[in-house]
């Protein structure tokens, strides 16, 4: 979004094309019901009955974000009938749910971890609007788009995922949290 000019104030950045996005009946669901609904049942509802059941932070951090990952599964039959029910439509339908798949769960190892740290909904929900408002990183289209700054692009990404994974654990840390006691 910054090399390419697309974050508020920058060159192609447009205030209406942001009301689009975000008033329209697919923007209120992607952005609003969409997160809060799937925290709501798949971090406070879900949670709290492995909690209940006196599952370990370490199943609850691995194993509930399996079910976030699934009930998107659905977006197959999408993508199968969008792109007219043939084999290509099927493969293609397979590939990005399996995709589709690895990032929901990597998603939701993030907001379960994130919850049981901080024992609040609030800061999953922001995480969750978001990502979806960010999207999946499109570093192929960046290094075709600026291949002049490949290495500095590589270097971001992991620079931003190291610090990333230094400073979340510092960053929720909730000395009140019922789901995470010291460890």
């Amino acid at each position: 979004m910054y090399l390419g000019q697309g974050l508020p104030f920058q060159k192609f950045w447009y205030l209406e094309a942001q009301k689009a996005k975000f008033l329209s009946l697919t923007g209120l669901r992607t952005y609003i019901a969409g997160p809060l609904t799937e925290e709501v049942v798949f971090r406070a509802c879900v949670l709290a009955v492995y909690h209940l059941s006196k599952s370990n932070v370490t199943r609850m951090v691995f194993l509930s974000p399996l079910t976030f990952g699934l009930a998107h599964i659905h977006h197959a039959w999408d993508t199968y009938n969008r792109y007219g029910r043939t084999q290509a439509a099927l493969r293609r339908a397979l590939l990005t749910s399996v995709f589709q798949l690895f990032y929901t769960t990597l998603f939701g190892f993030h907001t379960a971890y994130i919850f049981l740290r901080t024992g609040s909904i609030l800061p999953t929900l922001t995480a969750h609007v978001f990502c979806n408002i960010m999207g999946f990183p499109d570093i192929q289209w960046e290094m075709e788009r600026f291949p002049h700054r490949r290495r500095a692009i590589i270097s971001v990404y992991i620079v931003g995922i190291v610090g990333f994974i230094y400073v979340l654990p510092r960053w929720t840390y909730t000395p009140a949290s019922m789901f995470w006691t010291a460890h």
